[in-house]
């Protein structure tokens, strides 16, 4: 892969607040989500691109969505609702203190507010699917169209640093400080039963390290 193609694949939408979007990320977020948190930044564009959906999601948008879907989990975050509720609230607010539209603030509430619930960002329009998407093509799905080239370079500039693990301790560990962020039947209570039962390891753990990028 050329230093061009590289930097083409990793680059982030010519908007004035990206750079305070990635330093808002990889500040509050561990070392380690936010690296995933910027995955499935790049796997949603490339998804999308794929799906030729290009001219049907607005390429900031899913930026903004992607990155910042998983900012419920930054470290001073206890508001006792659940982490995606609380993530898509303060990707709101950031949003909203620069200038975006209230109507696309609400596409991206929603595609963050939804990416933990099977079924549903499908029928939501593109950008809330494929915010689901990107994420979970870093656990190891819908990567037929990320070629060896491009997963390694993606994988260089945002290592994996067992990022499933470092997720399930982020939401059990708030869950419980916060029982109200673990309602029941969210992924945030499946994760926390897992963890307290023997041998404490969750399936998305598993799966993870038995997908094609492993942990």
């Amino acid at each position: 892969m050329t230093t061009t193609n590289r930097n083409a694949l990793l680059a982030t939408p010519d908007v004035p607040w990206a750079s305070d979007a990635i330093e808002l990320v990889f500040t509050q977020e561990s070392r380690s989500v936010a690296n995933h948190s910027a995955r499935s930044w790049i796997f949603a564009r490339m998804l999308r691109d794929h799906l030729n959906l290009t001219h049907e999601v607005d390429e900031t948008l899913l930026f903004a969505a992607t990155l910042l879907h998983d900012i419920g989990l930054r470290r001073d975050a206890r508001e006792p609702v659940r982490f995606e509720i609380d993530g898509a609230d303060r990707a709101a607010e950031f949003l909203t203190a620069y200038g975006v539209g209230a109507p696309e603030v609400d596409k991206v509430w929603e595609a963050i507010a939804l990416h933990t619930s099977p079924g549903i960002p499908e029928r939501r329009g593109p950008l809330t699917f494929l915010t689901r998407a990107g994420a979970g093509m870093d656990f190891g799905k819908f990567t037929e169209c990320i070629s060896d080239d491009q997963a390694a370079a993606i994988h260089e500039a945002y290592p994996r640093l067992a990022f499933a693990r470092s997720i399930v301790d982020d939401i059990v560990e708030q869950i419980r400080a916060t029982p109200e962020r673990g309602p029941m039947f969210s992924i945030g209570h499946t994760l926390v039963s897992e963890r307290s039962t023997p041998p404490s390891v969750t399936q998305m753990e598993r799966d993870t390290a038995a997908s094609r990028w492993g942990e």
